[in-house]
């Protein structure tokens, strides 16, 4: 009878390990494939580890992206950064880390910094979720579930909302 349950014991012990390896696999499978399809996370924000796997994810609900864009910049502990097309030295593609704007909600703040030339891709926002001197960040990639650019929405939250917000115009030489 003890063999019996000593067997037991270290079959049950054996698959809670194979369980937790499993876990841990999946994880990095999924931050692995954000890394192959998203190469500038790595730009984001540096002191990101990529163990907290479930605070990484990409959300194509654009009422999520419009309910970020109207809160007021300088009133959120979150930064708000665009992946754009503009021509990168490594993955042609840039990532911007927007300034806060007193008074301005963040879809104002991307009008006013992002050059109108630019596609925005993907916004992104990156939330400390234990104060900036924690390492650990929430990340939420937005993109749109047709792969449209998202230049427009951010023009028609600001309409919506009555701003005079403009993008930022550059020339082509």
């Amino acid at each position: 009878m003890f063999k019996f349950f000593n067997k037991v014991k270290k079959e049950v012990v054996g698959s809670a390990d194979k369980d937790f390896h499993d876990w841990k696999q999946q994880k990095n499978a999924v931050a692995k494939g954000l890394l192959e399809d998203f190469p500038w996370l790595w730009a984001i924000k540096n002191h990101h580890s990529w163990d907290d796997g479930e605070y990484t994810k990409v959300n194509q609900n654009m009422e999520d992206l419009k309910s970020v864009l109207v809160q007021t910049s300088d009133k959120t502990r979150f930064s708000v950064w665009a992946i754009t097309s503009q021509a990168c030295g490594v993955f042609n593609i840039k990532a911007t880390c927007f300034n806060r704007s007193e008074g301005n909600m963040w879809a104002e703040v991307i009008m006013q910094q992002t050059e109108i030339l630019s596609n925005i891709l993907y916004l992104v926002v990156v939330d400390p979720l234990w104060g900036e001197d924690h390492p650990t960040r929430r990340i939420t990639i937005f993109r749109h579930p047709e792969k449209k650019r998202l230049n427009e929405l951010v023009e028609h939250v600001c309409q919506l909302h009555g701003s005079d917000a403009r993008w930022l115009i550059s020339w082509i030489e």
